[in-house]
């Protein structure tokens, strides 16, 4: 997956990327706290997102209660001196979350503007009290398997063609000025790979071995990013000789014609931008392209078109978001809940800054906040991102060498599952050369699971806590993204 994209166009924007993430690493590592101190006594738990909110945007926690809580007021307190200095009554009520929390209320902080670091304690019936979370202007926070080449002049897979395209695309953006024989390499590449690309007859797509494994059906997304980033390429003017193509119109049409074909496929809208589908971020770079191109109008789409199908893409989302006291545009029980959740917070900020509108703002940021522990389970699924995450990956390093209590090292960074369906967890055990983790104990999360979903932070299950660099690629770009804004 391009985990980029626009972000990456100068060099000082990857810079920019690269200090924003080792100053993210250094205040992740320096706000770790107990984990037990999230599972405090009580029938009633705060949900934050524990990283922290930026200043100037909305701010929402939610109340999970085992009874009601009506009339019960919430203050923000400074942690630095202990003063109140936000206070309001809870807001409506969201909702049930399962049989043991029937009642869960909106708390809206959105008024703290103040940099700092603050809890949230509820008043009322039954006391409770947040994790530690910041307010602040920012935050923040390798290997598939290879295949055997078939011989020269072989038509590629058309997904592993569109994206490899998009790859060496940006390449030579990025390197054509410092690095002109390396991004001259990159370039002649993508634009042979692309030429490669089988596109008729097309049957089944090569993802992993076996097929089975990883199963993918869209390539017409891949192809319309891949054409793209080489329409940037080629714009940029001082081309290398013994280019197949020179001309950035020809990728121009090109990209416009499979994001026709991909709005005309069944699987339009269906799913977020994630690791199989990445018509979100291949809409959003075709528009800049577009506009850069000065909105040609022999193309098969244009801008309005793609902005169109981005809210549409959008539906699925924040029609499930709607009946979730968290807000959460994925239905749980199913799969990687984790990256699916953090597409549509790029969609979501994608739509609304190509229109200029905040239409699915409160929406996006839910699903970033729910990813970072505002979520029925009081967990962040980023490691080292909040007072509470994952500890136990299913991850061979993390557990043979790092630490099994949240304390370096980590394999800082990285973005597990999240909840899965209840009976995935089925018949998981050890295996021969795991440490045991977590080493004893219970599993403090069990009580909160419901709407046929678990989260287990088990090296032993794989569904909730298995990293994967495709997850938190779209975490580096949520947050790049948030940055660049």
């Amino acid at each position: 997956m391009v985990a980029y994209s626009r972000l990456l166009r100068e060099p000082a924007t990857v810079h920019r990327i690269l200090f924003v993430g080792a100053l993210a690493a250094a205040l992740v590592l320096a706000s770790l706290v107990s984990r037990n101190s999230a599972y405090a006594a009580g029938n009633a738990y705060v949900r934050v997102n524990q990283v922290g909110y930026i200043t100037g945007e909305t701010k929402r926690a939610i109340l999970m209660a085992t009874g009601s809580e009506s009339g019960a007021t919430f203050n923000v307190i400074n942690t630095a001196n202990g003063h109140s200095v936000y206070k309001a009554p809870i807001g409506a009520s969201q909702g049930s979350w399962s049989s043991a929390f029937p009642d869960t209320y909106l708390l809206d902080l959105t008024p703290v503007q103040t940099r700092g670091s603050y809890t949230i304690r509820v008043t009322g019936s039954i006391a409770a009290t947040s994790p530690t979370f910041k307010i602040d202007t920012a935050y923040y926070v390798k290997y598939r398997p290879v295949f055997r080449a078939g011989p020269a002049g072989s038509s590629i897979s058309p997904n592993l063609a569109g994206r490899l395209a998009a790859d060496f695309g940006l390449c030579y953006q990025l390197y054509h000025n410092s690095n002109p024989t390396y991004a001259a390499q990159c370039l002649a590449s993508g634009e042979n790979i692309f030429d490669l690309a089988k596109t008729s007859n097309v049957g089944q797509l090569l993802t992993a071995a076996a097929h089975d494994y990883y199963p993918e059906v869209e390539w017409r997304d891949d192809l319309e990013l891949g054409a793209t980033e080489l329409y940037f390429a080629t714009a940029t003017g001082k081309l290398p000789p013994g280019l197949p193509h020179t001309d950035p119109m020809y990728y121009l049409q090109k990209a416009a014609h499979w994001a026709r074909q991909y709005m005309l496929s069944p699987n339009d809208g269906t799913d977020s931008l994630n690791l199989y589908d990445v018509s979100g971020l291949a809409h959003y770079e075709l528009y800049h392209a577009i506009a850069q191109a000065g909105n040609s109008g022999n193309l098969e789409v244009t801008r309005g078109d793609l902005l169109n199908d981005l809210g549409h893409q959008l539906v699925n989302g924040t029609t499930q978001a709607a009946h979730d006291p968290f807000g959460l545009g994925i239905a749980y029980g199913g799969q990687d809940a984790s990256p699916h959740a953090l597409g549509y917070a790029l969609e979501a900020q994608f739509y609304d800054q190509l229109a200029g509108v905040s239409t699915y703002k409160t929406f996006g940021l839910a699903q970033r906040n729910w990813v970072l522990g505002d979520n029925a389970w009081g967990s962040s699924f980023i490691v080292g991102a909040g007072s509470t995450f994952p500890y136990c990956m299913q991850h061979q390093v993390a557990n043979l060498a790092g630490s099994l209590d949240g304390t370096p090292p980590i394999v800082l960074g990285a973005t597990v599952d999240g909840p899965n369906a209840t009976a995935s967890f089925q018949g998981l055990g050890l295996q021969s050369g795991m440490r045991k983790c977590p080493p004893a104990g219970g599993d403090p999360f069990k009580s909160f699971s419901s709407k046929g979903a678990r989260y287990v932070d088990n090296v032993a299950d794989w569904p909730s806590v298995e990293p994967a660099d495709d997850y938190t690629a779209l975490g580096i770009l949520v947050f790049a993204q948030q940055v660049s804004q």
